[in-house]
């Protein structure tokens, strides 16, 4: 594959598709990035991507990868579920978090709507977690993501919230058929003998 055809966006700041033979290098920094438990068993993950029922972004600047998401979008429902979003340790704190997801943004600009997960604060651990948290749901208000309310949500045992990026619907519509949206997302993802690992309830 040329070049050209890897790179989505051709700018100084580029995203590209993560390759499956990467894969084994971004796995093990999800296992750093992420808790364990929140992120799927590689074989399981490597036959989500081979079969585009997810999607592997690198974030390229300057020649240099600074940052991944893994985005579930392939369900007829036209939403798309960002799974995992990590900036490079060394790059965190210098805006590449919020130069990577505009462009996610421009080029899922086409969805119905862009979903995140992000865990309460309620359930935080200590005052560190709870700023870690504060943080998260910042960046993603500042990014135009509005939180779904009314709602009692978790995958894997983990509480949520969901915050959404209305694209082509509105957000009093995404809110009143969240509970549907997110079902066709994880059911795809995760077939019919694990979706019961996703709880939802609207309140």
């Amino acid at each position: 594959m040329k070049l050209e055809e890897e790179v989505i966006v051709k700018m100084e700041a580029a995203i590209r598709n993560m390759h499956l033979t990467e894969l084994k290098s971004f796995y093990k920094r999800m296992t750093l990035d992420f808790a364990e438990g929140e992120y799927p068993p590689y074989d399981k993950l490597y036959v989500q991507l081979e079969n585009n029922i997810q999607k592997g972004l690198v974030f390229v600047k300057d020649g240099r990868d600074c940052a991944y998401a893994i985005c579930a979008g392939g369900t007829e429902n036209n939403f798309v579920l960002i799974s995992f979003f990590a900036v490079y340790e060394e790059f965190r704190g210098t805006g590449i978090g919020t130069a990577f997801l505009e462009k996610i943004k421009e080029l899922y600009s086409n969805a119905d709507g862009i979903i995140v997960e992000v865990e309460t604060v309620e359930e935080a651990l200590n005052e560190k977690d709870i700023s870690v948290r504060e943080k998260r749901m910042k960046f993603y208000r500042r990014a135009g993501f509005n939180m779904v309310p009314d709602i009692k949500y978790s995958i894997w045992n983990v509480p949520m919230h969901l915050m959404v990026l209305p694209c082509k619907l509105p957000q009093k519509f995404i809110n009143e058929n969240i509970g549907t949206i997110i079902y066709d997302i994880y059911f795809a993802l995760l077939g019919k003998e694990n979706i019961h690992k996703m709880e939802f309830e609207k309140l």
